[in-house]
């Protein structure tokens, strides 16, 4: 989640949330009269004339926060309420559909428990360095300091291989010795692609139009930080389900509602997978509240809870167990 405005004298919290559990927590924090805003499509009556016609047009809302819900399909959360604030004359009900790319503010009575979820849910600062590079020069940023290599390609084309060998090797190594846990690889035309394929460290690709610092802002500004912050999910998804998957043969894993419950009452719950597609479902049964206050217990004794639905493939495979399953503690 990140924070990019907390003010707890005045109540108001700006937020972008970065996967599902951040959505589940903006669910929790929000209570029937909180206020919430952001911008959204609404729909407008246009007069020409002797007739009208409804356009939808991008604005920024506020609502009296009615209701919160799951999507079932997107794993979006839906927040139903009444307008109290936009552009003049725009009243009535209306709904916001949140995802990972939404900026959200939020306006309610913080309490010490609200401002601790929030403050928790801060991800973990990912390493990131940037190699944009073209056929003439590598500019490799991180940590605030840059390095430039030469390629020393030459005109021609007469022993292009080596040559990129050689250069790619030169920033391999100075990346080697930097040691990232992801790598921008960005620049214009295909020497980033060519890069690319022959990095084995963990990286993502993006255009840019030159190599300069003016490019890397062009490259942050496209969204390849929440590229990254993408992959980091869909792998810790993909590790807590294989987790689950690896130790039902050794009865250390188990699934499905009647399990879960039956642990939870125990306080023999490690880690607790729950897909989206299972919140839908458990919000049309009627167990959305009973879902709650599982969490909620496994919390109180130290157990991890994580949401799955941004990796789909991992998700289906939590569906084949039910869409709920978990580690024991013993």
């Amino acid at each position: 989640m990140r924070i990019l405005t907390l003010d707890i004298k005045k109540g108001h919290v700006k937020l972008n949330p970065e996967n599902l559990d951040d959505l589940w927590l903006i669910s929790e924090l929000l209570k029937q009269g909180d206020l919430v805003g952001m911008r959204s499509l609404r729909k407008i009556k246009l007069s020409l004339g002797d007739r009208s016609e409804s356009e939808k047009k991008p604005m920024f809302l506020k609502l009296s926060v009615a209701s919160t819900k799951f999507q079932e399909y997107t794993g979006n959360l839906r927040i139903k309420g009444e307008i109290v604030e936009g552009p003049e004359d725009i009243k009535g009900s209306h709904s916001f559909s949140i995802d990972e790319k939404s900026i959200v503010e939020i306006w309610k009575d913080l309490s010490p428990l609200d401002i601790d979820m929030l403050k928790k849910s801060k991800l973990k600062q990912v390493e990131v360095a940037f190699v944009l590079l073209d056929r003439d020069e590598a500019l490799i940023v991180h940590g605030g300091k840059k390095f430039w290599i030469k390629s020393g390609l030459p005109s021609k084309r007469s022993d292009e291989v080596e040559d990129y060998r050689s250069f790619f090797g030169q920033i391999k190594m100075r990346l080697k010795e930097i040691s990232p846990e992801y790598v921008v690889v960005a620049g214009p035309g295909f020497t980033k692609d060519k890069f690319s394929s022959s990095l084995e460290m963990r990286h993502v690709v993006e255009g840019a139009s030159s190599v300069s610092e003016s490019g890397m802002r062009e490259v942050i500004s496209r969204g390849a930080l929440e590229k990254i912050g993408a992959v980091i999910r869909e792998a810790e998804e993909q590790k807590a389900v294989d987790r689950v998957f690896n130790n039902i043969h050794n009865n250390k894993a188990f699934y499905g509602w009647d399990d879960v419950l039956n642990f939870v009452e125990q306080k023999n719950v490690l880690e607790l997978v729950v897909s989206s597609k299972f919140i839908s479902e458990s919000i049309k049964s009627k167990k959305y509240s009973k879902l709650r206050s599982i969490i909620e217990k496994i919390k109180y004794t130290g157990g991890k809870i994580m949401l799955i639905g941004r990796n789909k493939d991992t998700q289906s495979r939590l569906d084949g167990l039910g869409g709920i399953a978990g580690l024991k503690r013993w």
